[in-house]
C-alpha cells in the first residue's frame, strides 16, 4: 500500500490527496538538503498550499494546511505512542520552526532532521 508510514506503520493513506501531497513535498525537500549536504530549510505554510494547489483542482488556503498537517502530527504520535509505548512530541517527526532573518515570526514545516531517517521501499 502506498501513503506515509513511520517505523513501518501507515500513517497517511495515499486516498488523503492533500494529506500526501504536503508529505511528498516535505519528503522532497529534506531528500535535496541532504543529497547537496546542506541544512534542512523550513517549507513555509504557503509553499505547501502552493504544492497542493498543483494538484487538486479545488485551492486550499494556510488554515487548511496548518489544519491538516496538525492532524498528521497527531496521528504520528498516535500511533507511535499506542503501538510502541515511546514517548514521542509532536516535532519529533515533522517540526514547526520559527524563521529567523527577514522571515522572523514566520512559522515553517520540516521533516526533523535530528530523528528522521528515509528509507528506500523496494517494490
Amino acid at each position: 500500500p502506498t501513503g506515509f508510514w513511520v517505523d513501518d506503520r501507515l500513517i497517511v493513506d495515499a486516498s488523503r490527496s492533500s494529506a500526501c501531497r504536503i508529505l511528498q513535498a516535505l519528503v522532497r525537500q529534506y531528500a535535496e538538503a541532504l543529497a547537496a549536504g546542506a541544512d534542512v530549510r523550513a517549507l513555509s505554510v504557503e509553499e505547501l498550499a502552493d504544492t497542493v494547489e498543483e494538484g487538486e483542482a479545488d485551492a486550499r488556503d494556510a488554515e487548511s494546511i496548518r489544519r491538516t498537517l496538525d492532524r498528521v502530527r497527531d496521528q504520528i504520535c498516535t500511533a507511535i505512542r499506542r503501538d510502541t509505548g515511546r514517548a514521542i512530541d509532536a516535532n519529533d517527526v515533522i517540526e514547526a520552526v520559527s524563521r529567523t532573518g527577514t522571515l522572523k515570526g514566520a512559522k515553517g514545516y520540516r521533516l526533523n532532521p535530528r530523528t528522521v531517517v528515509l528509507a528506500a521501499v523496494a517494490r
